[in-house]
């Protein structure tokens, strides 16, 4: 547990950078990745409880995770619906899927083409719901994950942002295994181990860190990038370190979040997540931290 005197810090160091941000582009004062860095040391909690990447969502909402009324997600079900052109060719597809993995991919599939141009910053869901399937794919792996929420949640799938030393992925929650299991949706992968089942992200950071064989299982197609070559070689994921640290988004209100960000919209990104963050409207993080992570 945090003292009183951690949380007033954490509180009196994001008021001052809030107000340094009001009203200018963050970049003025200092690059994107110093901003994220002060982000994550702000408002990420240390947890060495394997519990708290394993139970299922009840557990995890008593423990303060963040989660979407059923009468919001059923109002912006009915916003995707009526605006999201790709989604009548997923709802075809979905219909009389039994298998959670299966509709999983095939939201996944439904909109991702790869990413590029780098993240759709300072648009509204919708806007980017539509952006990053345009043309030949647009947005980096924080907006993939975001989207692939939305669309779980009005699939009445169970999902939350999940992120290693260097990227943004998702899990969602298998009810026929009581597991979360891990997907890619930029780039279309999922984990098995040498068994062909499934894995969750503490499951392939304890294979990676047993020194045993993860098997990245690509479903996509040519517009993504591990079309011709294994995940496995790519910088995300041809170590074990790049497991050492991994981190929850606490909370998939991504709704509540959309619906937060559209009273500010004259401010840049960055000041948006820190007064979110500071009045409890967008999730902390929870980093896991154990004798191989970098955080002690």
């Amino acid at each position: 547990m945090q003292s009183k005197k951690s949380k007033k810090i954490k509180i009196f160091f994001s008021s001052v950078l809030c107000l340094l941000l009001f009203g200018a582009s963050a970049t003025f004062l200092c690059d994107i990745d110093t901003l994220v860095k002060i982000k994550y040391f702000l408002f990420t909690d240390k947890t060495s409880s394997k519990l708290l990447f394993t139970a299922p969502l009840n557990i995890l909402i008593d423990n303060g995770f963040k989660k979407d009324s059923p009468q919001s997600i059923e109002h912006w079900k009915s916003v995707i619906t009526n605006n999201i052109n790709y989604l009548q060719k997923l709802e075809q597809k979905i219909t009389g899927t039994i298998s959670t993995v299966n509709k999983a991919k095939l939201i996944a599939l439904s909109f991702s083409k790869g990413g590029g141009g780098g993240c759709l910053d300072d648009i509204d869901l919708i806007s980017k719901m539509k952006r990053i399937n345009k043309n030949k794919g647009h947005g980096c792996c924080s907006d993939h994950a975001e989207v692939f929420v939305a669309l779980c949640s009005i699939h009445g799938i169970v999902s939350r942002e999940v992120h290693n030393n260097h990227h943004a992925f998702n899990e969602f929650f298998m009810p026929e295994n009581n597991k979360w299991l891990w997907i890619d949706p930029l780039f279309t992968i999922m984990a098995q181990n040498d068994m062909d089942e499934y894995l969750s992200l503490f499951e392939i950071r304890d294979l990676l860190f047993n020194d045993l064989k993860v098997n990245y299982v690509f479903f996509g197609n040519e517009s993504h990038e591990f079309y011709n070559h294994s995940a496995s070689q790519h910088e995300y994921f041809d170590e074990k370190n790049d497991f050492s640290d991994i981190m929850i988004t606490w909370g998939n209100n991504v709704f509540a979040e959309n619906e937060f960000n559209s009273h500010l919209n004259l401010l840049p990104k960055s000041a948006k997540q820190f007064i979110g963050l500071m009045i409890g409207k967008t999730p902390s993080y929870k980093v896991y931290v154990d004798k191989f992570s970098s955080q002690k």
